[in-house]
């Protein structure tokens, strides 16, 4: 009995197609919001006899559109040029428009009011006066992100009051009255600092509140480059919410590679924080993996990685894969700068020599520089084990018929009606061959398929030593059993 190793079989496992990962999200604490500034000139008389009957301004009042004050600023009696803003109130679009009441505050004391047969009870400093004539301007909704200015002098209500003491109305009179809206558009991001890789989608949330109707849009720029606007194709709807959410490559390309990138949000009434990052490229994806079993049993195989792309030489960057089984690592690539170009798109590494056995494949390292800081990409290993199987052992007998001393011809040197018959068992598919050869012989071996699937009979062989040889098609593996043949 002989035993003969056999075996040609490529197996390709295929990685499913799911890159683009999530990078940077940032769609929680967005904020739009406006704080409002009040300023102008109010002047300031004594009333009759020397008497001080205007306090100034007693309080600004911010209302929203349903007239519900949302803000209340105590002025204190301010005469003369004031500024008042509205600090740390947050208006938001539910609240707008919003009207500003400056109430003035005036004494009421019998000399204030003047006499009566001077100038009635119409008197400036009625009780009527300071609550009905206090509404000083209008803030629209449309108006909300600009300075507004207003010129001349402000009268109340444009009705006279008399002036037995205050000769005319403009003598309590508001001028250079100017509303200012700050608008802040805040996207909240970490402290530390933030990457995103070129197969990584960035998600960031439009702030909540703001405005309706105004028109926005996002710009970006790289290191100190110009400003290039994302087109909107790339804000979409997700939770309720506008987002922008566009992966690294699909807006930079691999000359942003290590660079710090800018990222704004830009509305008709102020642009937002920067949101910064450094872009780097995504790990080398794994299209699939191909193993070629020994064919000699006990022999080498063989594990071919593929990748999408090759090392990028820009950012200096690395990686280290390695075969495991339950032991540990047990063949390593070391480091790499490269893989083995194949076509275009298509790079691989390939493990030689790997004996049977069970792997998993793992990536480490894949470290590249950038702007002279060692960081780290993941490679996601995949999730099923690498299989180097053995092929069978084929085991094959080989039995004699001797030549007879008559083969029923006339040359009786010719006697060559000799058999061998070969039977074969074990192994994989394919069509087993034979090659017959006389000892000695050195002329190139010639093979022929078996007649039947596992058994054949080689016949009219004459007497002989021989070398018989069997393998399966294709293959390089060999076993020798020699046979003699006689009569």
């Amino acid at each position: 009995m002989k035993k003969i190793i056999i075996l040609l079989l490529l197996i390709t496992v295929i990685i499913p197609n799911a890159f683009g990962q999530e990078g940077i999200t940032l769609t929680k604490d967005n904020k739009a919001y406006y704080r409002l500034t009040v300023s102008g000139n109010r002047s300031h008389d004594n009333g009759p006899l020397g008497v001080d009957c205007d306090y100034g301004i007693k309080e600004i009042r911010f209302l929203d559109k349903n007239n519900k004050t949302v803000k209340t600023i105590d002025a204190d009696g301010k005469h003369g040029v004031f500024s008042y803003d509205t600090e740390n109130q947050q208006f938001t679009k539910n609240q707008f428009p919003v009207k500003i009441h400056i109430d003035n505050d005036f004494n009421d004391r019998l000399l204030c009011k003047g006499w009566l047969f001077y100038d009635g009870l119409d008197s400036w400093f009625t009780d009527r006066f300071r609550d009905e004539s206090m509404d000083v301007i209008k803030v629209e909704y449309g108006n909300a992100c600009y300075p507004q200015g207003y010129s001349g002098f402000w009268k109340p209500d444009h009705k006279y009051y008399g002036g037995i003491f205050y000769m005319t109305e403009s003598k309590v009179y508001m001028h250079d009255l100017k509303v200012k809206s700050n608008t802040v558009v805040q996207i909240k991001t970490p402290k530390e600092p933030l990457y995103l890789a070129s197969d990584e989608y960035i998600t960031i949330a439009l702030p909540d509140n703001l405005l309706d109707g105004y028109s926005y849009y996002w710009r970006y720029q790289v290191g100190s480059g110009r400003y290039n606007n994302i087109p909107s194709k790339y804000i979409t709807a997700k939770n309720g919410k506008k987002v922008l959410r566009i992966k690294g490559k699909e807006f930079l390309n691999e000359t942003a590679y290590g660079k710090r990138v800018r990222l704004e949000l830009v509305t008709q009434c102020k642009t937002s924080n920067p949101v910064s990052f450094t872009y780097y490229p995504s790990a080398p994806r794994v299209t699939k993996i191909e193993t070629t079993n020994p064919i000699c049993y006990k022999g080498d195989g063989e594990v071919k990685i593929v990748f999408n792309r090759n090392l990028k030489t820009i950012v200096q960057e690395k990686l280290t894969v390695n075969l495991k089984d339950n032991l540990g690592i047990k063949y390593s690539s070391g480091v790499l700068t490269s893989f083995k170009k194949e076509s275009t798109d298509t790079y691989s590494y390939t493990f030689k020599g790997v004996k049977e056995g069970n792997y998993t494949i793992e990536f480490a390292g894949g470290n590249m520089k950038i702007g002279g800081q060692i960081i780290s990409t993941v490679i996601r290993d995949p999730k099923d084990p690498v299989n180097i199987v053995d092929p069978s052992q084929i085991v094959f007998s080989i039995s004699s018929k001797n030549s007879s001393c008559n083969d029923n011809d006339n040359d009786p040197n010719n006697n060559n009606d000799g058999e061998i018959t070969i039977n074969v068992e074990g192994g994989s598919d394919g069509i087993y061959q034979y090659s017959i050869q006389k000892v000695g012989d050195t002329s190139s071996l010639r093979w022929y398929d078996f007649k039947k699937n596992n058994s054949h009979i080689i016949k009219n062989v004459q007497p002989e030593q021989y070398e018989v040889r069997v393998q399966k098609k294709q293959e390089t593996s060999i076993v020798l059993d020699i046979i003699k043949i006689i009569f």
